[in-house]
């Protein structure tokens, strides 16, 4: 009989795809730390020159860059949020672990962009003590918080619809905690967290991995009321419903560990077919041989050898397989299509314009995702403002989509001379499409007033 630990059917799918796509953004020591999980053994088994040949390989490290560059990209400018004053003294520690607003945000979109998942869930300390005004919650520390946690933390969920509206029935967070017995140690073991609607409303537990309660379960209360819902709000790449959302870098984490797998071969190839080769012919027998070069034959300009009548050396080197060197080329090719554009061969320029078009369908997956974020968190902060006894409708929160900046190509800033050139715009109109990178008319500008603007302008 399964207890608290059962982890749900698609978490288990997913499981071995989210480490994959974690091991290859940590970068070449975790992917060679896992040996023979990314680069097979040979067979028949050989020790010795598997770990020549695991060294030689080298792991491009596109995958992690990748990440780091989408997230920078959505950060280029600072999220835009507004929310009840009393709620601006909690931002800047908005997970009670030192972390704010930004810092979390940053976090969560980290892992949207790399396997696809994340969560907030909002806690609020339940104390004996009365709490009747603000500076009550104050004097005993009190505050709600937004606890973050990885895919890989929520093993298990259920859904239940009320009113048309799915919503989650069921919440199981598997959380590390020290136990080490001393200053010293770093030792770790799991509980489990548990949240529940039961009759209609949020409860929670935690319990050992044996499934024994550490906390009971208990009522949580939000402003005074219980809650109708549970304050965990599930971020994914596709959508934030609780069901797994596909991992944007999985694609380019496959060729990633491909395009190690190939440098591993490819520099296998090298190392032997670098190597010369040398074959001696003789008529001399073999003891007689023996006996004339007593030390072997050494190669080298100040060493003689006696090799008798018709003898010879012959070398050979075997041409290197141009096969491989042609995978690793494709390889990167296709890296740089599905979003990897970091390694780009050098020298290669491109105007802005083209930059826009070339990475149009990942600006169009991380375009969701920031919407995808920017709800998520715009949710779980309406539920702290309901621990807080304020009202929610007053919260907002939005990420930037401006991923680039909004400077305007040559050819379009060509267009927008000639239209001030034919008296169609006015001067301001043409700054105003340089400095934004649009062309169009500022809206409620009417042609009355360029061209009056334009008459000023003895055009």
């Amino acid at each position: 009989m399964q207890g608290v630990t059962t982890k749900h059917p698609d978490y288990e799918n997913n499981l071995a795809i989210w480490t994959k796509i974690r091991d290859t953004i940590k970068g070449e020591e975790a992917i060679k730390d896992k040996g023979t999980d990314y680069l097979p053994a040979f067979v028949p088994a050989d020790a010795d020159r598997y770990t020549q040949y695991i060294t030689r390989a080298y792991f491009l490290g596109v995958t992690g860059r990748t990440r780091d560059a989408l997230t920078g990209m959505v950060f280029r400018k600072p999220p835009v949020y507004d929310m009840p004053d009393t709620m601006l003294d909690i931002i800047e520690n908005i997970d009670g672990a030192g972390q704010s607003l930004e810092q979390i945000a940053k976090a969560a979109c980290n892992d949207l962009i790399s396997v696809g998942r994340y969560i907030f869930f909002v806690d609020y300390p339940m104390t004996d003590e009365g709490v009747r005004t603000l500076k009550d919650e104050k004097e005993l520390s009190l505050q709600p918080t937004i606890i973050c946690y990885p895919a890989e933390s929520l093993i298990n969920w259920k859904t239940i619809t009320v009113g048309g509206k799915t919503m989650l029935s069921l919440a199981v967070l598997k959380e590390a905690y020290d136990t080490s017995e001393n200053e010293f140690e770093h030792e770790t073991d799991y509980q489990y967290r548990v949240l529940r609607l039961v009759d209609g409303f949020y409860t929670q537990a935690v319990y050992d991995e044996n499934g024994e309660p550490i906390i009971e379960e208990f009522q949580v209360l939000a402003g005074g009321a219980p809650l109708d819902h549970i304050p965990l709000h599930i971020c994914g790449s596709e959508n934030n419903k609780p069901g797994i959302s596909k991992a944007p870098l999985h694609d380019l984490a496959i060729l990633n560990i491909a395009h190690y797998q190939t440098t591993a071969d490819h520099r296998e190839n090298l190392y032997i077919h670098g190597q010369l080769t040398l074959g001696i012919s003789t008529d001399l027998d073999w003891e007689t041989f023996k006996a004339a070069n007593p030390s072997g034959v050494m190669v080298g300009a100040r060493k003689g050898h006696f090799l008798g009548n018709n003898g010879a050396f012959h070398s050979v080197t075997a041409p290197e397989s141009s096969i491989l060197s042609k995978e690793l080329t494709d390889l990167e090719n296709k890296m740089i299509m599905i979003g990897a554009r970091l390694i780009q061969r050098g020298g290669q320029t491109e105007t802005a314009e083209a930059a826009r078009i070339n990475a149009s369908a990942e600006a169009s997956t991380l375009d969701n995702i920031v919407s995808n974020l920017s709800e998520a968190l715009e949710a779980a902060l309406e539920d702290c403002a309901r621990f807080m006894k304020l009202d929610p409708e007053k919260v907002f929160f939005a990420l930037n989509k401006e991923f680039w900046e909004g400077s305007i190509d040559y050819n379009t800033a060509m267009a927008v001379i000639q239209l001030g050139d034919a008296s169609i715009v006015a001067k301001s109109d043409q700054r105003r499409m340089l400095r934004t990178g649009k062309i169009g008319i500022e809206e409620g500008r009417t042609d009355e007033e360029i061209d009056a603007e334009i008459g000023e302008q003895g055009i």
